[in-house]
């Protein structure tokens, strides 16, 4: 039943979306950089080489029926009823898409950050579009199930992707431990623990620490608390501008940048 009424208000949250959403070739946005990254990596349909690397991965993860044994570290699946997975159905139902894996490439390959931090590394598909987007970016991936962790190392040497940093640990532990790290301008992915406290205190976290930035956040509509998350996100916040894409939202922190939420089709 609670299904049920999650998709209702999936079709529902859509509607408004789509009703609301516009920009769609920057039409309209005063802000330079935000115009720049709609235009130039939200709309930008050129077909980089490393698609076709991305898609022959998905290929073999789709496959793969070996099993990895997970630690509930966050909010309950609404597809798996134990702690049992096989792989092709995390590469289906838990990984980042083709669409925004390939939207994570283009924010790295334009950005060019120094520093790339992914809460929620999973099996660790998101964590290739990440760290191939720019090979000179330092990557830290972390995830609280150690089977995890240890399928997406295996994952990044097996195809020679050696600017990764996986770490084994939860978020609230780890994060303070790697702070030092972080230097302007990150690109951070929130994937993980999707609860209305957590996710606030992670956005929190890294805002306090970073003066220019972009902050990713997944599932942003997973649910009526991630959804009243965002919007808490999206109130007017000095030196920062967000980007609603329906099921990301994008955070960029910037000094002097117009403070506004796009809504935006892609």
């Amino acid at each position: 039943m609670r299904f049920i009424i999650y998709k209702v208000q999936c079709i529902a949250w859509y509607i408004i979306y789509f009703l609301k959403a516009g920009h769609r070739k920057g039409h309209g946005i005063h802000s330079p950089f935000v115009y720049s990254m709609v235009r130039d990596v939200c709309h930008d349909n050129s077909i980089y080489n490393e698609y076709s690397f991305f898609t022959k991965i998905r290929k073999v993860l789709y496959k793969s029926d070996l099993k990895l044994t997970l630690t509930n570290r966050g909010t309950n699946s609404r597809y798996f009823k134990d702690n049992q997975r096989k792989v092709r159905d995390l590469a289906r139902i838990s990984s980042v898409s083709q669409k925004y894996g390939r939207l994570l490439y283009r924010l790295v390959r334009y950005y060019k950050p120094v520093t790339i931090v992914e809460l929620g590394t999973s099996i660790g598909l998101s964590t290739l579009y990440l760290a191939m987007g720019n090979r000179r970016s330092n990557v830290i991936t972390i995830d609280g199930n150690s089977s995890l962790c240890e399928f997406a190392r295996d994952l990044c040497l097996e195809n020679e992707i050696y600017n990764v940093s996986v770490i084994h640990g939860l978020f609230d532990e780890v994060l303070p431990k790697i702070a030092p790290k972080i230097t302007d301008p990150t690109l951070v992915f929130i994937d993980g623990n999707h609860t209305y406290d957590s996710t606030l205190l992670y956005y929190q976290f890294f805002t306090s620490i970073l003066h220019e930035g972009i902050i990713v956040l997944d599932d942003i509509r997973w649910s009526a608390d991630m959804r009243k998350a965002w919007e808490k996100i999206t109130q007017r916040h000095e030196n920062q501008a967000t980007i609603d894409l329906f099921s990301m939202g994008i955070v960029i922190r910037r000094p002097l940048i117009t403070t506004k939420n796009y809504w935006i089709k892609i």
